[in-house]
């Protein structure tokens, strides 16, 4: 909602990380458009705005290159390294099976599996659980980015899915990233 709030004279180019929201480019700006999520929801003619296209999947840019008339550059998600490192420290180790995400309205296969199976050493970091789980799996609402690594190096295990047309397009979770870059273990739904 605060796109269009800075003077567009400000800047020259304007790099859109496009997930459900959309954005109209001004042509006056050289205008980059980077799919990170929800594919599904972009329809061609929005792209044809864009000067550049990337994709977080390779998967996805190649079928948008096949299908439709535009250059689509894969370029995958990432994570920084001043916040998710290895630190090798054994006795952070505990035996919590952690899962770190909101609920977006439904039941989520990690969290539901685990609760089905009566893995009591479940801890969610999220919001809107409380309709789906008992408020003992609740650890927190939100955490601060900076504070997940340690967080993630604390699990035993950390789960992970992905919403069905980002599994089925190829675009990876970005906790994937920060979870493997912590040097800690992790459970995911499979993405080719």
């Amino acid at each position: 909602d605060r796109w269009y709030s800075t003077p567009s004279d400000d800047y020259d180019v304007v790099i859109v990380l496009r997930g459900l929201s959309q954005y109209k480019p001004d042509p006056k700006h050289l205008n980059i458009l980077w799919i990170i999520s929800h594919p599904e929801k972009i329809p061609e003619d929005e792209m044809q705005q864009y000067d550049k296209i990337y994709c977080a999947s390779e998967k996805y840019a190649d079928r948008l290159n096949l299908q439709h008339s535009l250059n689509v550059y894969p370029l995958l998600q990432a994570t920084d390294p001043d916040l998710f490192w290895p630190r090798n420290d054994s006795s952070l180790l505990g035996d919590t099976l952690l899962f770190v995400g909101n609920s977006r309205n439904i039941y989520r296969d990690s969290v539901k599996y685990l609760v089905e199976n009566d893995f009591d050493q479940l801890r969610v970091i999220g919001r809107g659980w409380e309709q789906f789980i008992d408020a003992s799996y609740i650890s927190m609402q939100n955490i601060e980015n900076a504070q997940l690594c340690g967080e993630y190096q604390g699990a035993h295990f950390v789960f992970n899915d992905h919403w069905d047309t980002m599994r089925e397009y190829g675009f990876i979770s970005n906790r994937i990233f920060d979870v493997v870059a912590s040097g800690s273990k992790l459970i995911t739904d499979y993405v080719e």
